[in-house]
């Protein structure tokens, strides 16, 4: 067998087989590339809401598309835990409340001993963080859409 043979028989790396093909996918059976977009912001943008687990109702109510909308939501998924205690902080500004002082591992410790002492002591976090985030989101949107939307239709002319 040559090369050129052997080159053609390769799979396609991960990234252009779980994300790439899929959207032009979308694209040859007739969605358009503005509702990809918006279905692509909204994943990035209920992928970024501080609260573990709860992010994809956005997506059924606004009937974007569901499959765009969940892959791009487990993308950000990363990005989520390193948000939230963003979003907290920005909610803590909004709210003049006073800052929680400690993340990650002993949060969750915090949980996993009582539940619902967690809640009386980091309820009102939550609650900034959604603040914060619903304060954001918009604007989150809006640039998710204006940088998707141009790659999109430039990929469906190709």
């Amino acid at each position: 067998m040559n090369a050129t043979l052997l080159r053609a028989e390769a799979p396609p790396r991960l990234f252009q087989r779980r994300l790439i093909t899929p959207l032009k996918t979308q694209i040859i059976q007739g969605i358009s590339p503005r509702a990809l977009a918006w279905a692509i912001a909204a994943g990035i943008v209920s992928g970024l809401f501080p609260l573990l687990v709860t992010a994809i109702a956005v997506g059924y109510t606004a009937g974007l598309n569901q499959l765009v909308l969940h892959t791009f939501n487990w993308l950000v998924y990363p990005l989520q835990i390193l948000a939230i205690p963003f979003f907290v902080r920005v909610g803590e500004l909004v709210f003049s409340a006073e800052p929680i002082t400690c993340y990650g591992l002993l949060l969750i410790k915090c949980t996993r001993a009582d539940s619902m002492q967690f809640l009386r002591d980091f309820g009102m976090s939550g609650v900034h963080g959604v603040v914060a985030w619903l304060i954001t989101a918009p604007l989150l949107l809006l640039i998710a859409v204006t940088i998707t939307r141009p790659m999109l239709e430039s990929a469906t002319h190709r």
